[in-house]
């Protein structure tokens, strides 16, 4: 999205940013209107995880030929190959994103440029399902909005990986055919992820197995197909996220965020947000 083009429809605000030998690295809020239809074409290839508490709901469809004819679901993590036009529609909702921009040629010869692969793989690009490479763009953005001694070369480092990930992953699509079968109803996803978001106690599996008429074995197997994800790791993703913003908001104190975020002592919660965040929740509490 470096190009001024793909920045039409959307307010934008760059929070934080890098630039290393291997990529371009940005941590930014954008503002999408309701209901808004555009067509992106990136200079690069763009990796764009979405950080906010509520997943931005949207639909996408790559406009080249060979590509992918029906709009497919977007997920939180989605890969745009560098000039390959995608038209998407949005709900409408501010969306905050970590993305790593890479030179067109570092995935030339990766993804596929013709026939029924190149669609599957396409199609593919739109919901990432590689907890590895999620995770990767947790820690750069991480990294770029805290910067350190020896950032620069940590992110270097972060973006070789995440090209290696990148690679695999879709060498993995054209050996399988393309990853994403099976999986969950987009309406019963909806509910699944729509609940774990809202602003309660995260739910039971026993809830959300209730809520979507599936058993709790075909739940979790499902979700996982549908998003990469555990049920857990969505739980605590939304968790966290929702627990940060409100200690940097001020909102709440800690023994009331604990307790929003499901944990009944403070010690347990400050302990599973160090393991989830990599540091303790009274650093981001102090001004």
């Amino acid at each position: 999205m470096d190009d001024p083009e793909t920045e039409r429809g959307f307010d934008s605000r760059i929070i934080a940013g890098i630039s290393t030998p291997s990529m371009v690295a940005q941590v930014l809020d954008l503002e999408v209107p309701p209901d808004r239809e555009l067509v992106l074409c990136e200079r690069t290839s763009t990796i764009a995880l979405q950080r906010q508490v509520r997943q931005n709901f949207a639909e996408g469809r790559f406009e080249c030929e060979g590509g992918p004819r029906r709009f497919d679901d977007i997920g939180r993590l989605m890969f745009v190959p560098a000039m390959t036009p995608l038209r998407i529609k949005y709900e409408g909702r501010n969306i905050s994103i970590v993305r790593c921009m890479f030179p067109k040629e570092t995935f030339d010869e990766t993804i596929a440029s013709e026939g029924a692969v190149a669609t599957k793989q396409l199609r593919n690009c739109l919901n990432i399902k590689s907890a590895p490479i999620r995770s990767l763009m947790m820690s750069v953005a991480r990294e770029i909005e805290n910067k350190a001694r020896f950032t620069d070369e940590l992110v270097e480092c972060y973006g070789q990986i995440l090209t290696i990930e990148l690679k695999r992953y879709f060498d993995l699509c054209a050996a399988d055919g393309g990853i994403s079968r099976g999986g969950m109803s987009t309406g019963a996803l909806r509910k699944v992820i729509e609940r774990i978001e809202a602003d309660t106690i995260p739910p039971s599996l026993e809830e959300l197995a209730a809520l979507t008429g599936l058993s709790k074995r075909h739940l979790t197997r499902s979700f996982r197909q549908s998003t990469g994800q555990t049920i857990l790791e969505k739980i605590n993703e939304s968790r966290f996220n929702r627990a940060n913003l409100a200690i940097a908001h001020g909102e709440k104190n800690l023994s009331e965020v604990a307790r929003m975020s499901g944990y009944d002592s403070l010690a347990a919660f400050s302990q599973a947000y160090k393991k989830w965040f990599g540091k303790s929740p009274t650093k981001y509490s102090m001004p």
